[in-house]
């Protein structure tokens, strides 16, 4: 008798445990694309993401940057810039850096798979929309990671400071199944 009834107590446990962990809209979708954004402040513009693409099998780095603005800076100040001796060869760079879509590494079908199924079971679907706080930080900056599903529904998530509980977890999977980090580091 005492055996059922522990048995019957692990069943209920299990149960419990199992329903706060909850359902999301996001669970039976598949994942196309995960990109991960942050810019820099201080006048300059940069934004970086970095993109895991599930369909090509790659992840790929962007850095927008207003290259006009650039070029106006490099004019008006053209001693900041003894790399290069001219304007043209200066441009040169900017185009060939900047707004540019770059392949980093491709991965395989199991490497997805198994990244993709930790990061659920860490809870990245149970995340808020927005994180942030009201204390003044002085040196961090927000950023953004966007699952998109290839049913066209976006999960976004705004992070700012205060993480999600299992934050450094989530991180931590997409270098131990891609060998990067998951932000953009080409800056």
């Amino acid at each position: 008798m005492k055996k059922i009834l522990r048995l019957i107590l692990c069943l209920c446990l299990i149960f419990s445990i199992s329903s706060c962990i909850g359902k999301t809209e996001y669970d039976d979708k598949t994942i196309a694309r995960i990109e991960t954004i942050w810019a820099e402040g201080m006048g300059m513009g940069f934004v970086y993401k970095r993109i895991f693409d599930f369909t090509d099998e790659k992840i790929y780095d962007i850095t927008y940057a207003d290259v006009e603005m650039l070029k106006k800076q490099y004019k008006n100040s053209p001693e900041h810039y003894k790399d290069y001796a001219s304007l043209e060869e200066y441009e040169e760079y900017l185009n060939s850096r900047y707004n540019v879509l770059i392949e980093i590494i491709a991965f395989t079908e199991e490497d997805a798979q198994s990244f993709l199924k930790e990061i659920k079971s860490l809870g990245v679907y149970t995340w808020k929309e927005r994180y942030v706080t009201d204390e003044i930080i002085f040196d961090a900056a927000g950023s953004d990671i966007n699952i998109f599903f290839t049913d066209g529904t976006k999960k976004e998530t705004y992070i700012y400071f205060k993480y999600p509980r299992n934050y450094k977890r989530i991180l931590d999977a997409f270098s131990k199944h891609f060998n990067v980090d998951c932000w953009n580091d080409t800056h």
